[in-house]
């Protein structure tokens, strides 16, 4: 038997007896030291920046808004967001935008017309005379509108179709009421017993200064109170 001596037995390397050199400990402190620091940090304003761009952006268009109101009023330009009656100057008028049917408005040229709403089904010729002397005039009938030409220009827009809607909503066979609603209110000349009234335009700027066009829209009424044509004229000296 050969005697080799007492050997140390070799020691198990387990998860209890790792060689322990100190990193991993370190390790720990450190990650916790960095989760209490991400706790401490302030958190980022990026959002609250977001929100006050937002609040500026909200004011600049409200300020950009009344300005324009403010603006439209002191200079006299009609900027409505729903057709109808307003008081300009003392007395009770429509926007001048609003006159006109089918895409078609006063003082557009003869040629507009054409192009707009094709050929007539009929034409009819006559004549006038104003201040300006004596004039033809030439009528386009359309299925449910007639078109007068004066001069190269429109003239006059006329309807009795119910399938004709103004830009307020009035339509051939609305009741009295009905079209007082569509309105807004009565205008303050109008008269019940009046079957023939009328609105004016409302003034406009032009470069000299206010124009009062009197341009005016015309509504006749049937006896039993329902309307039966509107009309859109230029009032021609």
């Amino acid at each position: 038997m050969i005697n080799v001596g007492w050997v140390k037995p070799r020691k198990r390397r387990t998860q209890q007896n790792h060689r322990f050199d100190g990193s991993a400990l370190l390790y720990r402190m450190y990650e916790c030291r960095e989760r209490r620091d991400a706790q401490e940090r302030p958190r980022p304003i990026l959002r609250d920046n977001m929100r006050d761009r937002t609040l500026l952006l909200h004011l600049s268009i409200v300020s950009m808004i009344v300005a324009a109101t403010w603006a439209a009023t002191v200079y006299g330009q009609e900027r409505t967001t729903k057709p109808g009656l307003v008081v300009r100057e003392g007395f009770d008028c429509l926007p001048v935008p609003t006159f006109g049917l089918s895409g078609i408005r006063l003082r557009q040229t003869e040629s507009d017309v054409l192009r707009k709403l094709g050929k007539p089904k009929s034409t009819t010729k006559s004549w006038g005379e104003d201040d300006g002397g004596r004039y033809d005039l030439i009528t386009y009938h359309y299925a449910t509108l007639s078109v007068d030409i004066v001069r190269g220009e429109v003239d006059r827009i006329h309807t009795k179709s119910p399938t004709q809607k103004t830009p307020e909503g009035i339509r051939v066979g609305d009741s009295r009421e009905v079209v007082v609603k569509k309105l807004g209110f009565v205008p303050r000349d109008w008269k019940r017993v009046e079957l023939r009234v009328s609105v004016v335009s409302c003034p406009e700027n032009t470069k000299n200064g206010q124009l009062f066009q009197d341009d005016y829209v015309t509504y006749q009424f049937t006896q039993d109170g329902h309307l039966e044509t509107v009309s859109y004229e230029v009032n021609r000296p």
